[in-house]
């Protein structure tokens, strides 16, 4: 978790936003190299399309291709965004091999966060942090307090409790392309953000991904269908 956020709060300044925001979207790669080797996750056809076709869709999303000419990059950059999807994978992977030894998704997300603020707490610019409070007390306090609990807490326990449920591959590729569309209609709902043709089809396109990613298997839907078979027996 530290070095996830980190490496991509280091790649945004090193890189353009859109840009920083694609490389983090890579991360189900790792993943499902992961999973296939510790979980034997089967690495299927559709998930590999699934995974490319969102990525694709993100690419679109962002307005990356619509805005080459400012675009802030640096090959140092590069390495640091791509480092921040490899530890967003780590983070899946050893979260998944913590649920196997038993522990519950509140409490992983408890101790990581804990040791995050460990970590965090020595480098902290308590100065800027004791202004920011002290020019409005009470907004700045709820502001803070609804912030981490809405971009931090929230979102690692949702995101460590689905693993739970689904494969370390499909949760994954679920996050990566769940971004952007929530990042495109909020930007619609907030600030007013008028999406490209080219974000729209890659909106579009991750819509599908995930679409397609969600669908039973042929396996699963037998399997549904022997389960409901004896239930009416």
């Amino acid at each position: 978790m530290l070095g996830l956020n980190f490496c991509y709060n280091e790649s945004v300044n090193q890189l353009s936003l859109s840009l920083a925001a694609v490389l983090l979207s890579l991360s189900p790669i790792f993943v499902i190299f992961f999973a296939a080797i510790l979980f034997k996750e089967k690495i299927t056809l559709r998930k590999v399309s699934c995974m490319l076709l969102a990525i694709l869709g993100c690419l679109l999303a962002s307005g990356i291709l619509e805005n080459t000419t400012g675009m802030k990059w640096s090959a140092i950059g590069i390495l640091i965004g791509i480092l921040s999807a490899f530890f967003y994978a780590l983070y899946s992977v050893m979260s998944k091999v913590a649920m196997g030894k038993g522990y519950q998704a509140l409490t992983i997300t408890f101790y990581s966060l804990v040791t995050l603020e460990i970590v965090l707490l020595p480098i902290t610019d308590w100065h800027i942090l004791k202004d920011f409070v002290i020019s409005s007390p009470i907004n700045n306090s709820i502001f803070m307090l609804l912030n981490s609990l809405c971009t931090s807490v929230l979102p690692y326990v949702l995101y460590t409790l689905s693993l739970t449920h689904i494969e370390t591959g499909k949760v994954s590729i679920l996050a990566s392309g769940g971004e952007p569309i929530a990042a495109m209609l909020l930007g619609m709902l907030f600030f007013s953000e008028i999406p490209t043709i080219l974000s729209l089809i890659g909106l579009i396109l991750t819509i599908i991904a995930l679409s397609l990613l969600c669908m039973p298997t042929k396996d699963k839907t037998n399997e549904l269908t022997t389960v409901n078979k004896k239930i009416s027996i």
